[in-house]
């Protein structure tokens, strides 16, 4: 580092210089020492709970409405993993070690980077998620429904448990990691998922691997602004009173979580368990309120003030022509009528709006969803999505028409794929049927008819389509939900 760098870098504030110099003081003296840790652990617990209090914080996890229920319904996968005997977090750690991979040990995690050793212990990573994942394994050995990411007793810290509760629980850190990855500011998560280790449940991220250095005072000063400016959107805030209290934040590298990513040189932050969700209402109402205008779908409704609204409506937020709620209720009767599950399958939606149906089918246990529709309707279903909990989706943009190779969209890992469940919902007046559909690796399908439409009617337009001919008709029902009239819905098989 440069003399001139060393000027320019943040430097640390006077309480945390003299805390530094109390300790060397009175370290060799253990009964005074222990006093004091502790006297300074009151101290801290009463402050922070006092900016708790003041700030909002300890009210924003409570949010028991219609709303709150819709946040992070994307279904947890289960692997089966060889690690040995596990009974406590280290054991982990020796297991990792012992099979070839170098775990990178936090307060609350043990991270893994991507390679040949990480893609023979856990080769589901290869088969599901893209190439160069690497993966974070919380230390608190539970199921993600139930586990607590910055659990106090494994990196226990004087007056910090108070701030270690408000810590977001592992889905909602999804959230606020994906919006990080989405200003720029962080890497991608893709998923959390559960590992059963011979009984023992282990939760754990699937992330982008950021494979650069640790960021330098230069890069830091750079980032802070940046973020200090995201933060100040008042969404998302931190869990510590603010960014300057913070070793986390601290330069040169916020205490490990900011380095650079190796392709681009930017600095990320890697590690979000730092941060909460100071109003997921605000979040996503946001985004649904400046997206609204590109999903608006067909004619308004006076009753909605004659203007645009959404096409697909976020229960206890945001109204929308369709229910998605009702809507899903009569896909889950047909697929129980049908004896169909969607766990482990590829969903598929043509013309799919936000991917709110997509949404409720990963909430169903699919293990990942493709939709298509125009570029800014699409664009719109990439921001509302990961801000809902949504990873495992995968959203196309452009134009719908018989040269369209839908198939194209498929990543190369899930070339072996078959049994998927196609989702064509209210677009057959306005797109027809595309060939391009019926190279997709799908077995049944959803259909929905629109307005004034009947079942009887319907079918025998399905049965006309050449890759529908031999179509066999499971169940049906004519279903109104939202804004909508009746339309015909009817879950098709097609023969193998």
């Amino acid at each position: 580092m440069t003399d001139q760098l060393r000027a320019n870098a943040p430097r640390p504030g006077l309480g945390y210089v003299l805390r530094k110099k109390l300790r060397a003081l009175v370290a060799p003296f253990p009964r005074v020492y222990r006093f004091l840790l502790r006297l300074w652990g009151v101290v801290v617990a009463v402050r922070f709970f006092l900016h708790a209090v003041m700030s909002g914080k300890l009210r924003a996890r409570r949010d028991d409405g219609r709303f709150a229920a819709f946040l992070s319904r994307q279904s947890v996968l289960g692997f089966d993993v060889d690690l040995g005997v596990i009974r406590e977090a280290d054991d982990v750690r020796h297991a990792l070690a012992a099979r070839g991979l170098e775990p990178m040990a936090g307060g609350w995690t043990f991270y893994v980077g991507p390679g040949p050793a990480l893609d023979r212990c856990f080769p589901f990573l290869r088969d599901v998620y893209p190439p160069g994942v690497g993966l974070k394994i919380l230390k608190d050995l539970q199921h993600p429904d139930d586990a607590i990411y910055a659990r106090h007793d494994l990196n226990p810290a004087a007056g910090a448990a108070l701030m270690r509760k408000l810590t977001p629980p592992p889905k909602a850190l999804m959230r606020i990691a994906n919006q990080l990855h989405a200003a720029g500011l962080g890497p991608r998560v893709h998923d959390l998922i559960h590992l059963d280790a011979a009984g023992v449940p282990l939760s754990a991220y699937v992330v982008d691997h950021v494979g650069g250095p640790p960021a330098d005072a230069r890069a830091h000063t750079a980032f802070m602004p940046r973020l200090r400016s995201w933060l100040d959107g008042g969404a998302i805030t931190t869990v510590h009173s603010s960014t300057d209290a913070a070793m986390d934040f601290a330069p040169p590298d916020c205490n490990g979580n900011l380095r650079r990513d190796a392709d681009t040189g930017q600095p990320l932050y890697v590690d979000f368990q730092a941060f909460m969700i100071a109003d997921d209402a605000a979040l996503v109402g946001r985004i649904a309120e400046e997206e609204k205008d590109k999903t608006h779908f067909g004619g308004t409704r006076f009753f909605r003030g004659g203007g645009q609204y959404l096409y697909q409506a976020i229960p206890g937020l945001a109204p929308g022509k369709r229910d998605i709620e009702t809507r899903w209720r009569a896909f889950d009767a047909l697929l129980r009528h049908a004896d169909l599950q969607l766990d482990g399958r590829l969903v598929f939606d043509i013309g799919c709006n936000t991917g709110l149906m997509l949404y409720q089918a990963l909430g169903a246990g699919a293990l990942w969803g493709f939709g298509w529709d125009m570029p800014d309707v699409a664009g719109a279903a990439a921001r509302l999505l990961p801000a809902l909990g949504a990873t495992r989706a995968t959203v196309t943009g452009g134009a719908i028409d018989d040269a369209t190779d839908f198939a194209a969209a498929l990543p190369a890992r899930f070339a072996g794929h078959d049994g998927g469940v196609l989702f064509y919902l209210a677009v057959s007046d306005h797109i027809g049927f595309p060939p391009g559909i019926a190279a997709l690796p799908w077995t049944h399908m959803f259909y929905e008819g629109h307005a004034d439409q009947g079942i009887g009617d319907q079918y025998q337009r399905i049965k006309a389509v050449p890759w529908l001919a031999a179509a066999e008709l499971l169940g049906h029902r004519m279903v109104s939900d939202g804004d909508s009239p009746a339309r015909p819905l009817m879950l098709i098989r097609r023969p193998s």
